[in-house]
């Protein structure tokens, strides 16, 4: 249900430039998201790529370990309203680390719900 992949994220770095040394790095891929560059790379190098943009003077927000969903299923009304509560419910949970989920929320619907 769920892919682990090491996400390196990057503020204030250009797309293109972090592409030409992630992909040197062995990254699977590089993403812009809103001003944040997203570097995936398959876990087990991780620190590898982080490393490499490191010392290539890219400043890291973060690098961990995540769980990418490998299909998702679309939300709707109060399917997605329910889904938002449950997931805010486990976070909220002491014993809860991190929660993942592989529902998709149209952002239209996602900013009429009210939680």
């Amino acid at each position: 249900m769920f892919d682990r992949v090491g996400q390196i994220r990057l503020v204030g770095a250009d797309e293109e430039a972090v592409f030409t040394f992630a992909a040197d790095a062995g990254a699977s891929d590089v993403q812009d998201d809103d001003g944040v560059c997203v570097v995936t790379t398959v876990a087990e190098r991780l620190e590898e790529v982080r490393s490499a943009l490191g010392a290539a003077g890219f400043a890291i927000d973060s690098a961990e370990i995540v769980l990418e969903p490998k299909s998702t299923v679309a939300l709707a009304g109060s399917e997605a309203s329910r889904a938002l509560k449950l997931i805010d419910l486990l976070d909220d949970h002491e014993d809860v680390q991190r929660v993942s989920a592989n529902f998709d929320i149209d952002d239209e619907e996602l900013a009429g719900l009210s939680l």
